[in-house]
């Protein structure tokens, strides 16, 4: 059974003023019982895209499954869009199942989005591996938003990545850190995708204390990303119960699980160990892991000043946790 139906957009007044106006998306689905289970201590990253040459609004949720929910949006409609979310500093969304709302404010407000479509634009060209032109698209934008739009800095990190540039890319992932924040400067929940690229970035480059400051902040912010949950812990290979931890964590999630098997592979290669016991311990241990539950979770990693002080300074963010954490 298809759980996403469709969706739609409306305008209503900014407090009670006619002229001003704020829209608010709300995405149909089937099942209230299913989108609890599936919206269950996951991230859910806004964005738009082009679907079939449109501007859409869409949602995803990528650590359980990458394909977007999207609503079309008139072009006629999104100055007004616009407008109202640089008003309000929000774009109010919904997951509707009849009578049953899931309000997705935590993940939406004060999120900045691309409304010329150039972002939109420059991910399809991402997507097809059209770099040259997807790299004009996000340079023009960051040019005119340098302290915002986090999207355009962190995909055109992304691209950096790609031409195995990454000093370059790091640049602009602190870039989309440094805009995905409120007005008191806490970080924002996308900020977890450019902390955990750079995590990856500075690891490349064997700064490995960078790469845990990263992935700490990262994970605080979106505790269930599969992909940082294993490069996070590949960092501590000399604690087997961090490794451990890591793949259990990733096997409770439930969509990497292949990625899970890779991950132990080099492990169990690497420390001489049998593949098969490590499995059976990750998956007896993820049958008891409770993915709300985050034991790393500190006020202070969800700070914008913290980050920086741990990644420029010598202060204590930056240490690993110790293996007691997880006690």
């Amino acid at each position: 059974m298809k759980l996403h139906t469709g969706g739609s957009y409306s305008f209503s007044p900014i407090d009670g003023d006619r002229d001003a106006q704020a829209a608010s998306f709300v995405f149909e689905a089937t099942s209230a019982v299913e989108v609890e289970k599936l919206l269950e201590a996951m991230y859910v990253e806004p964005s738009l895209r082009l679907v079939d040459g449109r501007l859409a609004y869409c949602i995803t949720l990528p650590d359980r499954d990458p394909t977007p929910w999207s609503i079309p949006i008139k072009p006629d409609d999104i100055g007004r869009i616009a407008a109202g979310a640089l008003r309000t500093s929000t774009l109010p969304t919904l997951i509707r199942c009849g009578e049953t709302d899931f309000d997705l404010h935590e993940f939406v407000r004060h999120l900045e989005h691309d409304w010329s479509g150039r972002v939109a634009r420059a991910l399809a060209s991402f997507g097809r591996g059209e770099l040259e032109q997807a790299m004009e698209l996000l340079h023009a934008v960051t040019a005119d938003n340098p302290l915002g739009v986090p999207s355009a800095h962190h995909v055109l990190g992304r691209c950096y990545r790609t031409l195995e540039r990454p000093p370059e890319a790091i640049v602009h992932y602190l870039r989309s850190v440094r805009a995905s924040t409120d007005g008191d400067a806490n970080l924002l929940p996308y900020a977890a995708g450019p902390l955990s690229d750079m995590g990856v970035a500075f690891k490349r480059l064997g700064e490995v204390k960078k790469a845990i400051h990263c992935f700490i902040h990262s994970l605080h912010l979106r505790p269930n990303h599969p992909e940082a949950l294993l490069t996070f812990f590949s960092l501590f290979p000399n604690d087997e119960s961090l490794v451990l931890f890591g793949a259990a964590r990733a096997l409770a999630i439930g969509s990497r699980n292949d990625m899970v098997g890779h991950y132990l592979l080099n492990y169990a290669s690497a420390r001489e160990r049998d593949l098969a016991v490590l499995l059976a311990m990750a998956k007896a241990m993820s049958r008891e892991m409770d993915l709300s539950d985050w034991p790393f979770r500190s006020p202070r990693f969800g700070r914008l000043e913290a980050f920086e002080r741990g990644l420029f300074g010598d202060g204590e963010d930056g240490a690993p946790p110790p293996p007691s954490a997880l006690n």
